[in-house]
């Protein structure tokens, strides 16, 4: 929440890959049922995920635009 709320490009991908990266870590070595995947699809139900997702098309539509 707070992450998004500063509204940082560069961040925000950086969390999102950071994410994706712990979640395919997860799943090579834990599998499905392993902590990396649960955190994740408990980020996802949550809506933050989407959020997260949202915050980055906006401010890269946004600094599209201005150009």
């Amino acid at each position: 929440q707070k992450t998004i709320a500063q509204q940082d490009l560069e961040l925000l991908d950086k969390l999102k890959d950071n994410i994706s990266q712990y979640r395919r870590s997860g799943l090579a070595k834990q599998g499905e049922y392993g902590v990396a995947n649960l955190v994740f699809k408990t980020l996802r139900n949550s809506g933050h995920i989407e959020k997260l997702r949202t915050a980055i098309k906006d401010l890269e539509s946004k600094r599209l635009s201005l150009k």
